[in-house]
Formats: C-alpha cells, sequence, structure tokens
C-alpha cells in the first residue's frame, strides 16, 4: 500500500514538473513574441516622440512631418500591442497557470501585464491629444493621462520590490528556462524623459515640459 502512495506521489509530482515547464516554456515564448515583434515599434515610436520634441525646441520646420510619422508608428504598436496583451491575458486567466505557478511570480506576471497595458492605453490617448485641439478633449485627455502615468507608477514600484523578493520554491529549481531568440538591441528603449532633458535649451526648465506625458 505505501509502495503504491509513493509511486503515486512520484508520478503526480513529475506531471506537475512537467506542467510547470511546459507554462514556463510558454511564457518565455510570448515574452519573446512581444521582444521581437512589439518592442522595435515602442523604440521607433519613442525615438520618432523625441525627434519631434527636438524638431520643435529647435524650431527646425520639421516638427509636423516627424509628428505624423510618430503618429503612424504608434497606430502600429497599438495594433500589435493590444494582439500581444490579449494572448497575455488569456495564459494569465487560465487557472491551470494560476495553480501552478508559484505565487510571487504569478502576482508578478499580473503587474508586468498591467504597467504594459497602462503604457498601452496611455499611448493611445497621446496620439488622441496631438490629433485633437478642443480645450475640453484637451484638458480630459491630460487628466486620464496623469492617473495612468500615477497608476503605472505604483505598479512598477510594486513589481520591483516583488522581484527582489521573490522565493523560489524546490519545484521551481527544476525548471529550465528556455533561451530567448530576441536580439539585445530589441531591450535597448530610449528613456524619454532624461533624452528630453539633453534635447531642452539650457533657458528651459524641466517644469516646462510634462513630466507625466508619455510617448
Amino acid at each position: 500500500m505505501i509502495k503504491k502512495i509513493l509511486i503515486a506521489t512520484v508520478l503526480l509530482f513529475g506531471l506537475y514538473v512537467l506542467l510547470l515547464q511546459n507554462t514556463i516554456t510558454e511564457r518565455v515564448r510570448l515574452e519573446d513574441e512581444r521582444c521581437i515583434v512589439v518592442n522595435p515599434l515602442v523604440i521607433k515610436r519613442k525615438k520618432l516622440y523625441l525627434s519631434s520634441m527636438k524638431a520643435l525646441f529647435k524650431n527646425t520646420g520639421q516638427y509636423s512631418k516627424i509628428n505624423d510619422e510618430y503618429i503612424e508608428t504608434s497606430k502600429l504598436y497599438h495594433l500589435e500591442e493590444e494582439k500581444w496583451l490579449k494572448k497575455d491575458l488569456d495564459q494569465l486567466q487560465n487557472p491551470l497557470v494560476k495553480l501552478l505557478v508559484n505565487k510571487d511570480g504569478f502576482d508578478g506576471a499580473i503587474l508586468n501585464h498591467r504597467i504594459i497595458e497602462l503604457e498601452y492605453i496611455n499611448s493611445k490617448l497621446v496620439t488622441k491629444l496631438l490629433e485633437t485641439d478642443e480645450p475640453t478633449k484637451l484638458e480630459n485627455l491630460n487628466a486620464e493621462i496623469d492617473k495612468n502615468v500615477e497608476e503605472g507608477n505604483k505598479a512598477t514600484e510594486a513589481y520591483d520590490k516583488l522581484t527582489k523578493t521573490t522565493n523560489l520554491r524546490f519545484v521551481d529549481r527544476l525548471i529550465r528556462i528556455p533561451e530567448q531568440k530576441c536580439p539585445p538591441e530589441n531591450y535597448d528603449i530610449p528613456d524619454v524623459w532624461r533624452e528630453l532633458q539633453k534635447i531642452m535649451t539650457p533657458e528651459a526648465s524641466p517644469k516646462d515640459l510634462d513630466e507625466g506625458l508619455p510617448s
């Protein structure tokens, strides 16, 4: 009887490890997909935004042209990010994933999804902001952007704190993390606020720019 229980336990544990491995492999594949498909659009969008701000501050006469390209690139980013967010949410809402993955890892994935979602939402709002000149709409859009930025900052702080305190279970140490295929340059995302400060003229104050305005 004891032997049968031991065999059953080993088999169940083996099944658990196999299912967890498949779940982690799929998570990595999904993250890799975003890095390969979405990140280049994120990078291009942010670089165009910075170029448009440089054209505006330096009065080069190129602002309108660059801004149009920025809006066009942003809309392409929105399409790809929306598709990825749906795939990510579908996976996170799978009851088996929550059952298999350790709590800290699952909570971290939820926070990361929300951080990405908020950046996506704000990018759409910024696009609307650039396409309207109605004062009431501008005020409402800016207020919504500020609210999302505040939530995003809190989520990022919570995520950073969680990643520093996550404890691996014994079973987690048995899992092989697949090698990612995304090229290193796709992680080189510009720090918009820092670069904006470099673009600004010496006479300008950081308060002259909207720090909360995401690109």
